[in-house]
């Protein structure tokens, strides 16, 4: 019995060990968790915007579009441009209520 016991010593510091650690970290608050609750994405990045009007909504066709910029508008053209997203687009429009 006494032999069992003392085999189970290094385990028992082990746990006990990990639980301290664990115990230290939460209380401190040094946890990844911690740090993540203070991230706030969209503020820490500024973006340029110069909003460009790129088509305005008409009678028959509802739809306003605008980049925030000229890199998004050259995006804009690109995609238009490919016959993949043309594809796309006259899907969805099939597809549209009427």
């Amino acid at each position: 019995m006494r032999k069992t016991v003392r085999s189970l010593l290094p385990l028992f510091a082990v746990i006990g060990a990990f639980l301290v650690i664990g115990a230290v970290l939460i209380s401190s608050g040094l946890l990844p968790e911690e740090s993540a609750r203070e991230f706030h994405a969209l503020t820490d990045v500024s973006l340029q915007s110069d909003m460009r009007v790129i088509k305005e909504s008409t009678p028959e066709e509802n739809v306003f579009v605008y980049a925030v910029n000229d890199v998004a508008e050259q995006g804009l053209e690109i995609a238009q441009g490919d016959e993949r997203v043309k594809e796309i687009l006259d899907s969805a429009r099939e597809k549209k209520p009427s």
